[in-house]
């Protein structure tokens, strides 16, 4: 790989700067802009149109990732990504026996931005339209019926840069999944945003991507991650603390919750193993985590800010009630993406209206009532099967983390990509949920207008 990949850009090296040839475009390479356990993502411009994009190269042996992350890629295909606050793929391509995937160029992800900004946290004004933004998007792969599964700070990724008025989106599909295909015992969502119910072994939903974008905004809000990042007694020790346990039968289905608790001795009911304890059942070392933001529950957070200002605590307390319902211990009770953009903080009172116009655009104007109920369904049902898989085999194999660095030139590109066909189509719309139901047979006949037109060109 290295003898194609430059980071040179002197002036110099400019006219032998490598070219990656797609069977649609001439990739110039400008740059290399990030690294991870899959392979390089490069700066690029585009010498059909001389627009940048950013190009993710595959290294060897991560032939099946790059199989499972295009198969999410085309589905998602099908939706106005810019509309719905997802990465625009363009087009995959093998260059000198690589995989390459070609991409819009974004400016920086939002644990990047925190960190430039030393950490100083987000006001609720500021959050806003972040946490809306990622709603809609997760409400879009919800009526495609898909989980991303790894929802953090560095898979959010900013369009604008103007801190006043953030444009987001969401980036890296490479460990989404199908929601039904979803089964307990998946190991999935980084530590620290990951939900409850994955951790204990309860089968699993959408609603995951649901909790860990609590756990974005709250980053977000305080400077700090809620839940740590290295230790999974600790994430669940800090989760008992402010949210208190799962509930019994929740605790009594999962395949993995002798990992975490143990029964009383008063009776059935169970509590948090002790540091000593869970060390000794599991051969884990743990350590105590500090905290710069020092909370007991998260009404607390309500006074984390100051600010006295009309309207600045009802604010707050709306935006801590949102998080509540992001972070409800019970996935099947947990707010669904479509909801939670009727929210109260999206449209407090104290907003003006020109605020309220500008923030608060649930799901494509989709009415309050049109949000499909969760299924009913306890997912407890078919926990107690579960308990004897054998976690190793039912791992989804995982790839490092992009963490792509922030960006100096934005040029986005507004175009078809070419992967539309009518499977994709058919895949991507059956069974489809959440607020984008009622458009799936305009999403089909607008796509395959463009389909017909693009190939008769």
């Amino acid at each position: 790989m290295s003898t194609f990949l430059c980071s040179d850009t002197s002036a110099a090296a400019a006219a032998e700067r490598p070219v990656l040839r797609s069977s649609t475009a001439d990739y110039s390479i400008l740059e290399r802009i990030g690294e991870g356990g899959f392979g390089k993502v490069l700066k690029c411009q585009n010498l059909k149109n001389n627009k940048t994009v950013a190009v993710k190269i595959i290294k060897e042996g991560y032939e099946d990732y790059f199989e499972h992350e295009i198969s999410m890629l085309k589905i998602i295909s099908v939706l106005d990504t810019d509309r719905t606050n997802l990465l625009t793929f363009y087009e995959h391509f093998m260059y000198v026996g690589y995989n390459c995937l070609a991409f819009e160029l974004l400016e920086i992800d939002l644990y990047t931005l925190m960190k430039n900004r030393e950490w100083e946290s987000l006001s609720v004004n500021y959050i806003r339209p972040i946490a809306e933004q990622l709603l809609v998007a997760l409400d879009a792969l919800k009526g495609l019926g898909i989980t991303h599964a790894d929802i953090k700070p560095d898979n959010v990724m900013v369009v604008s840069g103007n801190i006043q008025e953030l444009k987001v989106k969401l980036i890296d599909f490479g460990v989404a999944v199908k929601t039904s295909s979803m089964k307990p015992g998946l190991e999935i969502q980084l530590i620290g945003y990951r939900a409850p119910e994955v951790s204990i072994g309860l089968p699993v939903s959408e609603a995951i991507d649901v909790w860990a974008l609590g756990c974005v905004l709250v980053f977000l809000y305080i400077g700090e991650n809620l839940f740590s990042v290295f230790c999974e007694y600790q994430t669940m020790k800090r989760v008992s603390e402010l949210l208190g346990l799962p509930r019994d039968d929740q605790l009594q289905a999962g395949a993995y919750t002798s990992v975490f608790f143990c029964e009383a001795e008063e009776g059935s009911k169970w509590r948090l193993m002790t540091p000593e304890e869970y060390e000794f059942h599991n051969i884990i070392s743990t350590k105590e985590e500090h905290y710069s933001v020092k909370i007991s529950t998260l009404d607390d957070l309500v006074n984390v800010h100051s600010g006295e200002e009309s309207g600045e605590v009802e604010d707050r307390e709306a935006f801590v009630d949102l998080l509540k319902q992001l972070l409800c211990l019970d996935g099947n009770e947990r707010i669904s993406p479509c909801q939670a953009q009727f929210h109260p903080f999206f449209r407090t009172s104290h907003l003006n209206q020109q605020e309220t116009i500008r923030h608060h655009q649930p799901s494509l104007q989709a009415d309050e009532t049109s949000c499909h109920a969760s299924d009913k369904k306890s997912v407890l049902d078919d926990a107690s099967a579960s308990k004897s898989s054998d976690r190793d085999t039912l791992k989804l194999a995982t790839a490092e983390a992009d963490g792509l660095p922030p960006l100096t030139d934005l040029d986005l590109v507004s175009a078809p990509t070419p992967h539309l066909n009518d499977d994709v189509l058919d895949q991507s719309s059956d069974g489809v949920t959440g607020c984008f139901g009622s458009l799936k047979k305009t999403i089909q006949n607008h796509f395959k207008r463009i389909k017909t037109f693009f190939f008769n060109c």
